[in-house]
C-alpha cells in the first residue's frame, strides 16, 4: 500500500467519531437508576432492571424479581423564527416562511414505561429474564401555522425493546 493511502487511512480512522443520536434517547429505563443518577447501573445488579444495564447482574438476584416503573416527563419547548425561508420549485428564489412559534409540541406528561422480571430456575445456576422498555422515542405536534411547517407538523417515533 502506498504511503499516501496509509496516511489517508490513518487520517480517516483518527477523525472517526461516535454517532450522536441522543435526540431520541430516553434514559429513563428504571426508577431506581434514576434515583441514583444512573451511578453504577451496570455494576450494582440489585433490581430486575439490571436486565437493561447488564443482564449478567441477574445472577445476583435469587428467586423471582420484578421491577415495574413509569416516568412522567414534563417537557416545555419553545421555538423562534430567526429568518427561516423556503425555496420555490423550479427557481432559486427563497421566500420567508412566516407563521407562529408552533406552540409547545409535547404532550404533558410524556409517559415512559418500563418493566423487568428475572427468574432463577429452581436452585440452579440458570437465570431467565424479560425486559420491556422504550429506549428511544419522540412525539411532537406543532400548531398548523408553525413557521417550520414545511419541514414537519407532526412526528411520532417509538422504539420498544423486548
Amino acid at each position: 500500500m502506498s504511503p499516501f493511502k496509509v496516511t489517508l487511512l490513518l487520517s480517516v480512522a483518527a477523525a472517526a467519531a461516535p454517532a450522536s443520536a441522543g435526540g431520541f434517547f430516553l434514559q429513563e429505563q428504571s426508577p431506581l437508576a434514576v434515583g441514583r443518577a444512573f451511578a453504577g447501573g451496570a455494576a450494582i445488579g440489585d433490581s430486575a432492571a439490571t436486565i437493561w444495564y447488564n443482564p449478567a447482574g441477574m445472577t445476583r438476584l435469587p428467586g423471582v424479581n420484578i421491577d415495574i416503573g413509569a416516568h412522567g416527563l414534563l417537557i416545555d419547548s419553545a421555538q423562534s423564527d430567526r429568518g427561516s425561508t423556503r425555496g420555490v420549485a423550479g427557481t432559486a428564489l427563497q421566500v420567508p416562511n412566516g407563521g407562529g412559534s408552533g406552540g409547545n409540541p409535547f404532550d404533558k406528561p410524556v409517559i415512559v414505561p418500563s418493566g423487568y422480571a428475572s427468574f432463577q430456575v429452581a436452585d440452579s445456576r440458570l437465570f431467565l429474564g424479560l425486559g420491556i422498555s422504550a429506549p428511544f422515542g419522540l412525539k411532537v405536534v406543532y400548531d398548523d401555522d408553525f413557521f417550520g411547517r414545511y419541514d414537519s407538523i407532526k412526528s411520532d417515533v417509538k422504539a420498544f425493546n423486548i
